[in-house]
């Protein structure tokens, strides 16, 4: 079960941030898309979300609204 979900197209910035966050002890997973990012929620659940506005698919305010709706987890937008 990861910490913190990272929603993020660019596959670089995506990585960046997972190395990172992942030297800090935090268990990551990364989410192209926006409906991956939503299935992961699901499934697991996470203490954060960092989620990209411009997705492919649906957008991260699509993405925050769905999971908005049935949790309070924090949530980053960049």
């Amino acid at each position: 079960m990861p910490d913190i979900i990272i929603c993020e197209d660019n596959k670089e910035i995506g990585d960046l941030l997972s190395a990172f966050l992942k030297k800090e002890n935090y268990t990551v997973a990364i989410a192209p898309t926006g409906e991956r990012a939503i299935e992961l929620f699901e499934k697991y659940g996470a203490k954060l979300l960092v989620l990209d506005i411009m997705l492919p698919g649906i957008d991260g305010f699509a993405v925050l609204s769905k999971i908005r709706e049935s949790s309070n987890t924090h949530i980053i937008i960049a």
